[in-house]
């Protein structure tokens, strides 16, 4: 009896010690072969632009993708259109106003797959104080030097720049900006 019971608290202890099922892998940006960017057209010339710094948190799954959930905050002081007055334009409250909207942010609400290697990430998208819900399409693909799997996922979207309070109309002697801009990605992850 006394063997009995020493057998089920062993088989019950033992039952209680083993690992848990493996937690997400946290998302691993490779900043330097990434990049967050937009285009935004006039009457006469597009300019394109992007944004120097943005950070990605939450997890990244290779092998499952729709598993996957993130929150990408995009610095908005840190837009760069290789124009210096254009870009300190975009900083100020006629835009971005960076001093009272210090981010962009996208969060993720759901992933379906579209295909081999296609995506259809669903989300909320925060511009000044305006969330809206999207749904961008991307590709994704594995790169592997032999050394590092890298997980690389490329989309974007086009927004009405209106729909999130962007509602600057350019003077006289400017070209008109148009209302629909394309913010576009590529972004590389640590694979596991």
């Amino acid at each position: 009896m006394k063997r009995a019971v020493r057998s089920f608290i062993l088989a019950i202890t033992l039952l209680f010690a083993a690992p848990a099922a493996a937690d997400p892998i946290p998302a691993k940006v490779l900043y330097s072969g990434s990049v967050v960017g937009f285009t935004a057209e006039t009457t006469l010339f597009e300019v394109d632009g992007l944004f120097r710094r943005f950070t990605v948190s939450g997890t990244v799954d290779a092998d499952d993708f729709e598993k996957s959930k993130v929150i990408v905050e995009i610095e908005a002081k840190s837009v760069d259109t290789g124009n210096s007055s254009r870009d300190e334009h975009l900083r100020d409250p006629d835009f971005f106003h960076v001093t009272k909207h210090p981010n962009l942010r996208f969060e993720t609400t759901g992933i379906r797959k579209t295909g081999e290697g296609k995506y259809a990430v669903s989300g909320n998208f925060t511009i000044l104080k305006t969330t809206k819900p999207v749904t961008i399409n991307v590709t994704t693909s594995i790169e592997d030097s032999g050394k590092v799997k890298v997980l690389r996922v490329e989309g974007g979207l086009k927004v009405n720049r209106h729909t999130y309070g962007l509602d600057y109309e350019s003077s006289t002697f400017e070209p008109d900006i148009k209302d629909t801009v394309k913010i576009k990605f590529d972004l590389r992850f640590l694979a596991k």
